[in-house]
């Protein structure tokens, strides 16, 4: 035993047998817990995996497997190397140098691991949020889902920065003094980016419209095909594309038609001065029967009224909504109803007025221009 103790106390290059002994121990042992955890209990997970989940696919899980083995086998190198010294021989400062650079290449390596790790950890956890989007009525938290997705994944990488270069030596609070300077002027160069990113904030918690919806934001009128950080997409009756930030978005009046519970006909008939008070009455009921018996017509409410003498016609107000909000559905009810007027109006005796005027040729004494006489009929 003694021997033993002798042997292991041996120096090589400024380090014993014992501390070789134990080096290669601890990298023994890294490769065993990366084979354990890697293989073995990998692989019941997988198991497990296949029998409790449908969404979570085991090709997919399997995405951490390589990042977590990297980061079992460099912190056991790191410990291993940590048992050795660096011989006196070499001065000091060479020491401290070597030192420091291996100290910053694990900080590094293991930092690189764990970001990446970390990265296909949201790949997975953006199969769970698309599984829950898909079951909600909004299409936006379908759009929701890359803009987190994209969102965590700079968080990781850029926690991962300030992590790498803190091991390389950088002074993080130097760092982020310059990054608050420079931050400052980036916001002011990216005024209107930042504007857009907190204008597609707005719209994602206040929700005004979904991908699909029929809107019209100021002057552009559309589908919604699209919500991204910096603008709205919507696609056009023309078929063109209009591209929106969101900041003008967040601040506009929005009118969203696809929220309509039912959609307005609001017209006024004229009729000519011809038409006597029993006609009037005659065409108003015909009118009221009209809206009651059509289909698709709502009879919550709807209104016929003779609302006043116009320039060149008696008015009615005809004023009505339609059960379906679909625009091609609309359309038809709108035909049928108002082929149905015409017939009710032709059985009533009452015709439509149109825009009239009589024209009067005054004889004028002799030498004299004729006058014109212009007077509106009714």
């Amino acid at each position: 035993m003694e021997k033993w103790l002798e042997i292991l106390q041996q120096k090589y290059w400024g380090n014993t047998l014992g501390q070789y002994a134990m080096v290669l121990a601890i990298i023994f042992i890294a490769v065993v817990v990366r084979f354990i955890v890697c293989s073995i209990v990998y692989k019941r997970l997988m198991n497990w995996v296949d029998s409790k989940s449908e969404d979570l696919d085991a090709k997919v899980l399997g995405k951490i497997k390589s990042p977590l083995g990297y980061i079992i086998l460099f912190i056991g190198l790191k410990m291993a190397t940590g048992v050795l010294t660096i011989s006196r021989k070499v001065d000091a400062n060479s020491v401290d140098k070597v030192q420091m650079f291996i100290d910053a290449f694990f900080a590094t390596v293991i930092a690189f691991s764990i970001a990446w790790m970390l990265i296909r950890f949201v790949d997975i956890l953006m199969i769970y949020m698309k599984k829950h989007a898909s079951t909600t009525e909004s299409k936006l938290d379908d759009q929701l889902v890359p803009l987190v997705s994209k969102s965590l994944k700079i968080f990781i990488i850029l926690i991962a920065f300030i992590t790498i270069a803190q091991g390389l030596g950088y002074s993080i609070g130097g760092l982020l003094a310059g990054l608050g300077i420079g931050g400052l002027a980036l916001a002011m160069a990216a005024k209107d980016t930042l504007s857009n990113l907190f204008g597609s904030v707005t719209i994602f918690s206040d929700q005004p419209f979904q991908v699909g919806d029929w809107i019209k934001v100021n002057s552009h009128e559309g589908v919604v095909e699209a919500v991204g950080f910096r603008s709205t997409r919507i696609r056009t009756f023309y078929k063109t594309e209009v591209s929106i930030p969101n900041s003008v978005v967040a601040n506009a009046t929005i009118d969203n038609f696809s929220r309509m519970q039912r959609r307005r006909v609001s017209t006024t008939l004229g009729f000519t001065y011809e038409t006597t008070p029993d006609q009037m009455e005659k065409a108003l009921a015909g009118l009221r029967n009209v809206l009651k018996k059509t289909k698709g017509v709502s009879q919550d409410f709807y209104m016929v009224s003779f609302t006043g003498f116009g320039d060149s016609a008696l008015e009615v107000l005809l004023y009505y909504f339609t059960d379906t909000t679909v625009w091609t559905e609309y359309v038809e009810i709108r035909e049928r109803v108002n082929l149905a007027i015409m017939r009710a109006l032709q059985k009533a005796g009452v015709e439509f007025a149109f825009n009239s005027m009589s024209v009067y040729l005054r004889s004028g004494e002799q030498g004299q221009v004729p006058k014109l006489e212009v007077i509106s009929k009714k």
